[in-house]
């Protein structure tokens, strides 16, 4: 009875021994919670366990590391396009984001939603990690190319979104208000565009473009010119320019023709410029009867014809060059003898539109500059009067 009583004493012993080794450790109020016939253990998530006990036929082993928490904020960030966001893990301790910074805050700007997560891991060693939404309004204008256009021609402007969201407002900085928009710029212009969402949230995104303008060839527009029955008229680009390429409704390409129509006739100039850019000019051609009170005829020698007297010679030393001409022109002429002299301009129907010259010159030669400043383009006459001759020489002004 004595060894009976022995036996269970020492039993209870030992129980009390081991119970003691091993007293339940509660580290969290959270985790697993292991009971065993003789032993019990609490674990909390994420905390690394370094011991093992031998208790009879059960065996604890730690030393193992539980699966960390994922805690959710809850609520979805949403921004627009390109715009930038701060993140701040919301405890303390050491940090691990999946962008790989170790910061507490971090600035992300995605353009499409985007999860980001970050590791926190306390002094005690127990992590956890939370997640952050990043949600992206799909709102950004599209580029809109550069346009190129002659001067006085319109272009049409239209801005889209790149994700094809339902634009709400459009603002350009005409001040129009539509998808679309029609522009006729004198020259180069910058216009902008805004267009916004109001859903899921208010987002705005801008485009730039401009609008290139080439100028066009520089013409005289409509000229009236008169010319004599049964002469030749050359007509000319009033201001030709390099690269120009010229038509005619002749057919002819070069800057000017020699025309010698037998009716009124108006010919048409069409230029291109190196930039692709055209304009015209006409030339309205009226024939005329040039017969004056002196019963001078015409005799036709291109455009350096002159009126002449039936009884008088010609003056070889008069000239007029360049003839045609559109701004100025050098007047030279010779005296055989000293005399008065007198240089005059007149018009088509016999009108005195300038005097050039009025003076007593000694035998020589001699010149001056012509500026027909003041007198339209077409035909003109000049009269050169010494005291023993007359002449009459035609000219024209582009």
């Amino acid at each position: 009875m004595k060894k009976i009583l022995l036996l269970i004493a020492l039993l209870n012993w030992q129980f009390f021994i081991i119970a003691q080794s091993i007293a339940p450790k509660v580290v969290s109020s959270s985790g697993g919670y292991y009971v065993g016939s003789n032993s019990s253990l609490s674990v909390t998530i994420g905390q690394p366990l370094s011991h093992t006990y031998n208790i009879g036929s059960n065996i604890i082993t730690e030393g193992f590391q539980q699966p960390a928490s994922i805690a959710n904020t809850g609520t979805q960030l949403l921004i627009c396009y390109w715009d930038t966001v701060n993140l701040t893990a919301p405890s303390t301790g050491m940090y691990r984001w999946s962008t790989g910074s170790r910061l507490q805050k971090i600035s992300v700007n995605p353009t499409f939603t985007t999860t980001y997560k970050v590791t926190v891991t306390k002094t005690t060693g127990t992590s956890s990690v939370y997640s952050f939404v990043v949600g992206v309004v799909q709102l950004r204008a599209k580029t809109i190319p550069l346009k190129t256009i002659c001067q006085g021609n319109s272009t049409i402007l239209s801005v889209t979104d790149s994700f094809g969201s339902k634009i709400n407002s459009y603002r350009w900085s005409t001040g129009e208000t539509t998808q679309n928009i029609t522009v006729t710029p004198l020259r180069t212009t910058s216009y902008t565009v805004t267009i916004d969402v109001n859903t899921p949230k208010y987002c705005a995104s801008s485009a730039l473009t401009d609008v290139k303008v080439n100028f066009l060839p520089k013409v005289n527009g409509i000229t009236n010119i008169s010319s004599c029955n049964n002469s030749s008229t050359v007509l000319s680009a009033v201001y030709p320019q390099s690269g120009d390429i010229y038509l005619w409704n002749t057919n002819a390409t070069t800057s000017s023709v020699t025309v010698k129509p037998t009716v009124n006739t108006t010919y048409t100039l069409t230029i291109k410029n190196k930039y692709g850019c055209s304009a015209s000019d006409e030339f309205d051609l009226k024939l005329v009867n040039c017969k004056n009170n002196d019963d001078l005829s015409l005799k036709d020698n291109e455009l350096n014809t002159s009126f002449v007297s039936k009884n008088e010679i010609k003056e070889e030393a008069f000239s007029v060059y360049p003839n045609p001409f559109s701004q100025m022109s050098k007047i030279s002429y010779s005296l055989a003898d000293n005399s008065n002299l007198n240089i005059s301009v007149y018009d088509l129907i016999g009108n005195k539109v300038s005097e050039l010259e009025r003076e007593f010159r000694k035998k020589g030669n001699y010149s001056l500059t012509w500026d027909r400043k003041g007198l339209k383009p077409g035909v003109y006459f000049i009269k050169f009067n010494t005291e023993s001759k007359k002449q009459t020489y035609k000219v024209v002004i582009l």
